[in-house]
């Protein structure tokens, strides 16, 4: 029987690997954007609705006011639009990215507003400070993934460094002794890749329970390895392993019906 490309396997899980860091390094940069923005929004001046004064006054305060609110603009497309990523992996204006993180209304007044008063201003370091946490659950889960990476691929290389014994044999040539022998460990590599199949589809459900992630929309793998050709390097690679191992033990489990 011809063996699974182990080496192959092998740069699967080191591309996944570094789309994991990348991934990492994008939402650590993203986040410090959002702080930093967040940080020059608060040494805006908004306008008091409040406020009672003539109409010089009122005047001078809409015109600071929305020379305000060009400066909100100016500090997002400056901090946040301006991560190393942003035109990789976003590659849209203005209107769209921050309808996408701060939603419709405060787009609307991003966009179209005149007045940067009090209220919007507080929803602004608002909607910056909500994306600073969205990006700190993503790290917690990026650190999730990873464990959970590590882990699981250890546990798959294990089994990939164990079969070339039982591709390399002879089992006519074989005792009945060294096929039960065989017929035994192979039923053990079995059970290690079904139990890293149910391990990691239970860290899949986790991740999408703790970051609230919709049932029909993608999971923390679609989204971290969308660049490689299995999005699901972890499952694929057990779910083969598992197929060839039970092979093996057919093969074996043959042989010993001859044996006896």
């Amino acid at each position: 029987m011809t063996g699974i490309d182990t080496t192959q396997r092998q740069e699967v899980f080191d591309r996944a690997r570094a789309c994991l860091r990348t991934e990492r390094r994008r939402t650590i940069d993203e986040q410090e954007a959002f702080r930093v923005f967040e940080s020059q929004v608060r040494t805006l001046e908004g306008q008091s609705r409040a406020r009672q004064a003539d109409v010089a006054e009122v005047q001078l305060a809409v015109g600071r006011s929305a020379r305000g609110l060009q400066a909100v603009r100016e500090a997002y497309e400056t901090t946040v639009m301006a991560v190393p990523h942003y035109e990789e992996e976003y590659d849209e204006p203005f209107e769209t990215h921050v309808r996408a993180e701060f939603g419709p209304e405060i787009a609307a007044l991003l966009c179209q507003g005149r007045v940067l008063d009090g209220q919007s201003k507080r929803a602004v370091l608002a909607a910056a400070a909500q994306a600073q946490e969205s990006r700190s659950q993503l790290l917690d889960a990026l650190d999730d993934e990873q464990d959970s990476f590590e882990d699981l691929t250890a546990e798959l290389r294990s089994v990939l460094e164990e079969l070339p014994e039982y591709h390399e044999a002879t089992y006519a040539d074989l005792s009945f002794g060294t096929l039960d022998a065989y017929r035994t460990r192979l039923t053990v590599l079995e059970e290690k890749c079904s139990a890293v199949v149910d391990r990691r589809q239970a860290t899949l459900v986790d991740q999408r329970q703790d970051l609230a992630l919709p049932i029909d929309g993608p999971d923390v793998p679609t989204f971290v390895y969308q660049t490689l050709d299995v999005r699901y390097p972890i499952v694929a690679t057990a779910a083969d392993l598992l197929d060839h191992v039970q092979s093996l033990r057919r093969d074996v489990e043959r042989a010993l019906s001859y044996s006896g």
